[in-house]
């Protein structure tokens, strides 16, 4: 596959751009989590925990949708 070469600083900037939607669904992704440590377990918090953890997955596709982007401009040799 071929790719325009890009500068580096719109590269580093796009790679930047990947690790912070990374960091964010780290983040949402232990809020998740945290939400089970919850007690009692119930229903609300399953539902909770899941609503979460689907903002976390959705977060996680866009950071990677990101990375992907940023990988095409990389010159392949």
């Amino acid at each position: 596959m071929s790719s325009k070469p890009i500068s580096k600083r719109i590269w580093r900037e796009e790679t930047a751009d990947s690790n912070r939607l990374f960091a964010e669904a780290d983040h949402l992704n232990t809020i998740a989590y945290e939400l089970l440590s919850d007690r009692p377990t119930n229903n609300d918090t399953v539902r909770n925990f899941q609503a979460a953890k689907d903002a976390a997955d959705a977060k996680y596709e866009e950071a990677r949708k990101a990375w992907e982007k940023a990988k095409v401009h990389l010159k392949m040799d």
